[in-house]
């Protein structure tokens, strides 16, 4: 189970930052752009803490 959500965490990180990526804007940064990069941050702090629990759980 722990699997599973680790994978669907990586996943969405992914498109998170595809279309951050896919967008081309100019220097100074948007709203879209603001939620995009906060939305990559929450993800891959989830997909850290995951991470850190299932290597705890295994010892």
């Amino acid at each position: 189970m722990k699997n599973k959500s680790i994978i669907l965490t990586v996943i969405l990180l992914i498109i998170a930052s595809g279309n951050y990526f896919r967008n081309n804007s100019a220097a100074n940064i948007r709203n879209v752009d603001f939620l995009s990069i906060f939305a990559i941050g929450v993800l891959f702090g989830v997909l850290l803490v995951q991470i850190f629990l299932l290597i705890k759980t295994k010892q």
